[in-house]
């Protein structure tokens, strides 16, 4: 397993990264749009193409957090039926769940990489920026996702497999 936790924490640290990218340009954005509001009540000018630009940044800024709450398993999970059939069962449905959560993230990255392909030619309505990079980025980020959650899946199944093993699928490996 030693392995295992070079790489996780290797897409733990890309995780963190990423989400500190994201969380500035979140703080971009809610600065502009303040700046905007405020723009627009003294002055009556707001910025120009500030919609283009929150339509461009708000699908980078959500994407950019999947990795770390994967890799963290910040994930909500309902666990009432694992509890009913006991810990030997929950362990398993807990691994069904996150393969279920690898193929979703494996879909929505395929869906995403499709329409991003298909808005190539497609800008911005004030601004007209071209539109696919951000597209293209966004799936990129979600993405990342993809070995963030295959990590989570491998420790839970590795939990499946060796119980008294003391290794947790979300303890933190700083």
């Amino acid at each position: 397993m030693i392995f295992t936790s070079v790489i996780e924490k290797s897409v733990r640290k890309t995780s963190e990264i990423i989400a500190l990218v994201g969380l500035s340009c979140l703080l971009i954005q809610a600065i502009m749009v303040v700046l905007d509001v405020l723009l627009s009540l003294i002055l009556n000018s707001p910025i120009f193409g500030i919609e283009d630009i929150n339509q461009l940044l708000i699908t980078i800024i959500l994407a950019s957090f999947f990795p770390i709450l994967l890799i963290d398993s910040k994930n909500i999970t309902i666990d009432f039926l694992g509890q009913l059939l006991g810990t030997k069962i929950k362990v398993w449905l807990d691994v069904i769940g996150q393969l279920i959560t690898l193929l979703l993230f494996i879909l929505v990255v395929w869906q995403l990489a499709i329409f991003a392909i298909e808005v190539k030619n497609q800008h911005t309505l004030i601004l007209q920026i071209p539109i696919a990079p951000f597209w293209w980025l966004t799936t990129g980020l979600m993405a990342f996702c993809i070995p963030a959650q295959l990590v989570v899946t491998t420790l839970k199944m590795y939990q499946a497999i060796h119980p008294h093993s003391g290794i947790s699928a979300t303890e933190e490996t700083d």
